[in-house]
């Protein structure tokens, strides 16, 4: 090879290596330019999310301002009326008529005042994450008409009609938190009311027995809001516009604890609304299983407590057949007793789940009540060893315990249906006879209790009479911390004193087994011990005070 032919070779092989580094050179500046536009992506993105923190932020900032405004606006108005109308009672000279126009004065706006402070320790309570449901069970009808005469004075006074309107079938007995379904129902409607001048407001009731929920419209011929307007109602601290807040007044806060509550409960709050048309809106919320016995299918059936009370007697069915019951408090044994006696049915008691399953095997029973916590085997463990060894006869849980999740584990262990305590008489006996055979006439019992039973009063005396041997125990398990233990007591003595009708004890025994939960699931930050120690000196209280009542010496 020449040193020409050498050269060339060279000027070949670097041209070579230049066209690649030109190639190189070239994907370097197409990835530098994607680099480029990715990250002028990511800027933009980033300043677009900024400005957006920032409008939201401005927003937020605004409507706070707004709120606050008009929350002082909203205090001060009923304070002026208080202090005024107060320092004018100490005026000599003024007539009784007088006195009393500014004593209601005072008392109306006071109220006022307490309902909007109130609104905002709701939502308050909501966004802390502190606020708690009850699972309690109620006479959905009766919370219904409750709702229709607190607001139908208000829409006579307007001239407008309203109606509670019930799409059958429904349960009439559900289980959820009736504090706050009334609430929200009477938020709505009051609502509906306010921005309703001409026609009226119609309350639609409805059971989704697919989903387990109760569904309620409340649809008003009212002003109606636009679209734009609709976006920004359940906004905490907003109304429509500021229009709307001068002329009918409100914190902007209602329906946001309306949407929230709603939330909670496991359902939804919607609207639809046509400026001019009214408004409907669509609240919808979760309820415990419901019994086959619950379902009311026409308005002859619908008995509320206030008619049974004023005007119908309760009829105690006439039934035959055997019943097991598994329960260990012996005083809801007797108050069982005398339920199903009336009836003409007969009844065995067990004081736990291994004998209810060693008992439904060597006898013949037509139905069986179980009590869900017990001793040495509950009521779920004997529930489902009954189904695997084939027992089919009906299972009903008999429980204090009405949270949705206990329910459903018992209905999955093979339960039929569930009652709950306190027992409610008037579902007690419709739950008896759906399953068991019926025999003689029914039998009328005056009232919708037994107030003027003997053997019901006796029950009770008995009850009120062992009372303190229970707060002795009581108070040893809380001294020694025992929290599991003093929730197993508090449980029994809570479900016996609703039974028995012992109201205010039950609210007492309630709040304690509120604060045990807390304490076994370590949600609290409270001193327990000290806390226990309140609460146990108001159940004392309660107790002397029903000894007192019965003429019964302490034991």
């Amino acid at each position: 090879m020449t040193d020409k032919d050498a050269n060339n070779l060279k000027i070949g092989e670097l041209e070579k290596q230049l066209e690649q580094a030109l190639v190189e050179r070239d994907e370097l500046n197409r990835s530098l330019n994607l680099m480029s536009a990715h990250f002028e992506q990511i800027i933009n993105a980033k300043t677009q999310a900024l400005e957006e923190a920032r409008d939201m932020a401005l927003s937020a900032s605004k409507a706070k301002s707004d709120f606050l405004s008009n929350m002082s606006h909203e205090i001060r108005t009923p304070l002026t009326s208080i202090i005024g109308f107060s320092n004018s009672l100490s005026d000599e000279s003024l007539s009784e008529t007088d006195i009393n126009v500014a004593t209601s004065s005072i008392v109306r706006n006071a109220h006022h005042l307490m309902n909007i402070i109130n609104d905002i320790l709701d939502l308050a309570k909501i966004e802390q994450q502190t606020f708690e449901l009850e699972q309690v069970e109620f006479d959905l009808l009766n919370l219904l008409h409750e709702v229709e005469e607190s607001v139908s004075l208000q829409a006579i006074e307007k001239n407008l009609w309203f109606n509670v309107n019930i799409h059958f079938p429904i349960p009439q007995h559900i289980i959820c938190d009736p504090t706050w379904v009334k609430q929200v129902l009477l938020n709505l409607a009051s609502n509906a009311l306010k921005f309703t001048n001409e026609g009226g407001i119609d309350i639609n009731v409805g059971y989704l027995a697919d989903d387990s929920k109760i569904a309620i419209e409340v649809i008003d011929t009212g002003i109606g809001i636009t679209l734009a307007q609709q976006k920004k109602i359940f906004e905490p601290f907003s109304q429509a516009d500021t229009t709307t807040t001068r002329r009918y007044g409100g914190t902007g806060l209602g329906l946001t604890i309306c949407t929230k509550l709603a939330q909670l409960m496991q359902g939804e709050l919607t609207l639809s609304s046509e400026p001019g048309r009214g408004s409907r809106f669509s609240f919808a919320f979760a309820i415990a299983p419901v019994n086959k016995a619950n379902i009311i299918d026409n308005i002859s059936q619908v008995i509320t407590s206030h008619d049974t009370a004023e005007q119908l007697p309760m009829l105690i069915p006439g039934l035959r057949g055997h019943v097991l019951v598994a329960e260990d408090s012996l005083d809801t044994q007797n108050l069982v007793a005398l339920y199903i006696k009336k009836t003409g049915a007969q009844v065995t008691f067990v004081n736990n789940g291994q004998l209810a399953v060693e008992k439904a095997m060597a006898e013949t029973f037509d139905l069986v009540l179980m009590d869900i916590q017990m001793p040495i085997v509950d009521g779920i463990e004997a529930t489902a060893l009954l189904r695997q060894i084939g027992f089919q006869k009906p299972i009903i849980a008999f429980t204090a315990n009405a949270e949705k999740r206990s329910l459903d584990n018992a209905l999955e262990a093979g339960c039929d249906g569930h009652i709950t305590k306190p027992i409610d008489q008037s579902l007690f006996f419709r739950v008896l006879a759906e399953y068991l055979p019926h025999g003689d006439n029914p039998v009328e019992n005056a009232g919708d209790s037994f107030l003027d039973d003997e053997e019901y009063h006796a029950i009770r005396r008995t009850f009120i009479s062992r009372t303190p041997k229970i707060m002795t125990e009581l108070n040893q398990t809380l001294a020694q911390q025992d929290w599991q233990h003093a929730r197993v007591l508090i449980h029994t003595f809570k479900g016996t004193c609703g039974s028995l009708g012992f109201k205010h004890l039950y609210t007492v025994v309630k709040q304690i087994e509120q604060l045990l939960d807390k304490a076994i699931d370590g949600k609290t930050g409270v001193d327990i011990q000290t806390d226990a120690n309140i609460q146990t000196d108001k159940l004392q209280q309660e107790i002397d005070r029903n000894l007192k009542a019965m003429n019964i010496g302490a034991q």
